[in-house]
């Protein structure tokens, strides 16, 4: 492919991500950044970026949740995103958090301004909490976080009638 679309971390938000595209301008913040790139658990308006490469590259990839991959699906049907071929690369989800959850979690642990790192070494793994004065890390089973997500209070409303966890839709 010439360019990949997934999510990151938000440079300019200590809670959000945001939508990247990476090509060979750029591909080496996946290595300097690795954990920048991994699990999210909110909802990223990740097809947003495709107004700025439409028609730019050949040939894309695309790193998405079902949810995602099926408006892609939808885009695709109606003649308004134009690759030459486009790699579908799903990732499974249970369910998409409010930022508020986010928010509520860092708050509770007096680290507002911290990254927020919902998964990493290893699986099920820990949540981090980063900032330059601290890091404070929980397991994740049985943490504050895991309880929130589970809880379903912060579930966003559309997660809740979804069937396709596993993005059956993608490549």
């Amino acid at each position: 492919v010439d360019g990949a679309i997934m999510t990151g971390y938000d440079k300019d938000s200590p809670i959000e991500a945001q939508p990247y595209l990476i090509d060979r301008s750029n591909m080496d913040l996946l290595e300097e950044r690795t954990r920048d790139f991994s699990s999210r658990y909110v909802n990223v308006p990740l097809l947003r970026i495709l107004k700025e490469v439409n028609g730019k590259y050949r040939r894309i990839a695309i790193v998405g949740t079902p949810c995602q991959i099926r408006s892609l699906n939808l885009l695709i049907q109606n003649n308004s995103v134009h690759f030459e071929s486009i790699l579908k690369v799903g990732i499974a989800c249970s369910g998409g958090m409010s930022y508020l959850a986010t928010q509520e979690y860092k708050r509770k642990k007096n680290t507002e301004s911290a990254k927020m790192y919902y998964r990493g070494d290893g699986w099920p793994g820990k949540n981090c909490l980063e900032s330059a004065e601290r890091t404070v890390e929980s397991p994740h089973l049985g943490s504050m976080f895991e309880r929130m997500f589970s809880s379903q209070v912060f579930k966003n409303p559309g997660c809740r009638w979804c069937t396709d966890h596993f993005a059956e839709e993608a490549d």
